[in-house]
């Protein structure tokens, strides 16, 4: 009130508002114990409240849009609020910093036309279990052509750059190919002057994301989510201990490198086409499913009840004893399925 130019006296009983140009009360509130009650407005107390802007009452309705804050006016929902109708709502700094939003970031349909020229990586962990061989962190490489994936399982991320150094020098005897282009974020990890020299001497493109935009690595970003994902189901149903979290990332890297993508255009494309050059037909016998029972050829184990088996690599197997937790890699397995008929795997 007194902001509005009026003079508000307080008395025994009661409190009286007055316009002290004209000298009359606009407001008369009776006291009851500490409160004070306003009965009746007179017609200059409803004049005084509708001389305020749209902008006053936008920040009296906790910041309300411009839309509905009218629409309240229009249709009297309030009393004693009137507005010019051409009024318009000035820029408000509070809702932009309170509101602002990231708008979604369109999916890009740009592809990379030849094998090795966009190579898309990320970093994932630290994990909160070690694996069996100590790691906490897996590193994971793309080729954005074909989407096939290659992993890497490290104990610290600073072993980034001795990863890539394998990793490059795999596809590219494999394929016949030069890496062009390297897509990353701005971690640590990939910003070293370790990392760098190596690119500039190798000739090598490297693209940064913006901080905190994620959106701008996806495909790393997705992969590392579908891997993780899959691996968490593979130890659910399998009942495996933390620990084998690297082997559950490895079979699920190896089951998704020869599944369809849609990235890579029809699902019915033959998988014999796919990721450079290195998939073989999926056979359904080189994927063996969890908890199957299985039992060791070596004699020193007693033919102990194995109660996991993974393929690792070809014509390799690492399994889980129930007495013995460690891992022991052999070249024969007997696996029993649940039909019970005994298949031999060398």
């Amino acid at each position: 009130m007194t902001e509005h130019g009026f003079e508000v006296i307080f008395r025994r009983n009661e409190a009286i508002v007055t316009n002290p140009d004209t000298g009359e009360n606009v407001i008369v509130a009776r006291r009851d114990k500490d409160m004070y009650y306003i009965d009746e407005l007179s017609e200059e107390s409803r004049v005084s409240q509708i001389s305020m802007s749209l902008q006053k009452w936008h920040e009296r309705f906790g910041h309300l849009n411009e839309k509905d804050l009218k629409n309240i006016i229009r249709k009297q929902k309030v009393d004693g609020i009137d507005i010019k109708a051409d009024e318009a709502l000035p820029v408000c700094e509070t809702c932009v910093k309170g509101k602002q939003t990231r708008k979604p970031f369109t999916r890009s349909v740009s592809q990379s036309t030849e094998l090795l020229e966009l190579v898309h990586t990320d970093v994932c962990g630290p994990m909160r279990v070690n694996s069996l061989a100590g790691s906490r962190y897996f590193v994971t490489f793309i080729d954005d052509k074909s989407r096939w994936c290659e992993i890497y399982f490290m104990k610290k991320k600073s072993e980034v750059i001795e990863k890539f150094k394998e990793y490059k020098c795999l596809v590219e005897k494999k394929t016949e190919r030069k890496i062009k282009t390297v897509r990353s974020d701005k971690g640590t990890e990939y910003t070293s002057h370790y990392l760098e020299d190596f690119l500039k001497q190798e000739g090598i493109r490297h693209e940064l994301t913006v901080e905190y935009t994620s959106q701008q690595n996806g495909v790393a970003e997705r992969k590392n989510r579908s891997l993780v994902e899959t691996a968490r189901c593979l130890m659910i149903q399998s009942g495996l201990s933390a620990s084998f979290w690297a082997e559950a990332i490895l079979t699920a890297n190896h089951i998704r490198n020869r599944c369809p993508s849609r990235s890579l255009g029809a699902i019915s494309e033959s998988l014999v086409q796919q990721p450079l050059h290195l998939i073989k037909r999926l056979e359904r016998e080189n994927l063996t499913q969890d908890r199957k029972n299985a039992f060791l050829s070596d004699t020193r184990y007693n033919r102990r009840h194995i109660d996991f088996g993974i393929q690792k690599q070809e014509k390799l197997f690492e399994a889980e004893t129930l007495r013995l937790q460690d891992v022991i890699k052999q070249k024969m397995i007997l696996l029993i399925s649940s039909t019970k008929k005994f298949s031999r795997k060398t």
